[in-house]
C-alpha cells in the first residue's frame, strides 16, 4: 500500500503497526507518514510521541515531516 500511495488504506495497518512494535522506529515512521498523508493528524503525533523515545535522532526528521510534508504522491494501480 505504501509504493501505491494509499495511505488512508495504510491507516488502520498503521495502528496495528504502533501498537504491535511501538519501539520500532521503521514501524513508527510509516504510522507518522500513513497518518500525515492519510489526514489523520493525530495518528501521525502518536507515533512521533512513541519515536521520541524509540530514536531521538529520527523523531527531528519527523518532525519536520509532519510539521511541512511535501504533497502526497499519486496512488498507483
Amino acid at each position: 500500500m505504501q509504493l501505491a500511495a494509499r495511505f488512508e488504506d495504510m491507516i488502520e495497518h498503521a495502528r496495528w503497526l504502533i501498537a504491535m512494535a511501538p519501539d520500532d522506529p521503521r514501524a513508527l515512521r510509516i504510522a507518522i507518514q500513513s497518518g500525515v498523508w492519510g489526514k489523520v493528524p493525530e495518528l501521525a503525533e502518536e507515533a512521533y510521541r512513541l519515536l521520541l523515545d524509540a530514536d531521538p535522532r529520527q523523531a527531528r526528521a519527523a518532525r519536520r515531516f509532519i510539521d511541512s510534508a511535501p504533497p502526497a504522491p499519486l496512488p498507483r494501480n
